[in-house]
């Protein structure tokens, strides 16, 4: 079944997404590192 234009949008709307996602986690991830290892230092 050939990929129509509909079909492509969808796909790259879900790579977006996907890549929103991971953005967020790396994100949500790395802030929560810097965070602990702010603490340790501490001021």
């Amino acid at each position: 079944m050939p990929l129509n234009e509909n079909d492509l949008s969808y796909l790259i709307d879900i790579v977006d997404c996907i890549q929103d996602i991971t953005e967020f986690t790396k994100s949500i991830f790395y802030n929560g590192k810097y965070n602990r290892i702010k603490k340790q230092t501490g001021p």
